[in-house]
């Protein structure tokens, strides 16, 4: 019974993830991986250590970067470990406007309350 059990469980997984969300992307876009950090371990009144969110999905398109859906973040941008653009993005909003005068190779940081996702890009 146990691995019977077993066994339908694991064919659901299987099921439901293949059909999963996958952003659509276009030709001209390169994803930005993300990595996630916990910067205010045990909040929300957990005193237990709980696992980082999944990072959404970013491209990059020029000076634009679009996310999959995610909450509200405090957007930094740096370079040579100096803060050279700051933003605010709320959470209905999927895209990002760069300034062009952004040119080389950066740091992003999505944060959150108690999490940062960060990640590079060269434009």
């Amino acid at each position: 019974m146990r691995k019977r059990l077993t066994l339908i469980i694991l064919a659901a997984m299987m099921f439901s993830s293949s059909f999963a969300q996958t952003p659509s992307t276009t030709p001209d876009q390169t994803q930005i991986p993300l990595t996630t950090e916990i910067v205010v371990p045990g909040k929300h009144g957990n005193p237990y250590p709980h696992a980082p969110l999944n990072p959404p999905h970013a491209y990059l398109s020029g000076n634009v970067i679009t996310l999959t859906s995610h909450a509200d973040f405090e957007v930094e941008i740096l370079q040579n470990d100096a803060i050279v653009y700051t933003d605010y993005l709320p959470s209905g909003t999927d895209t990002l406007q760069l300034p062009d005068s952004l040119s080389g190779e950066y740091e992003i940081r999505f944060y959150t309350d108690s999490f940062v996702f960060i990640g590079y890009f060269e434009i």
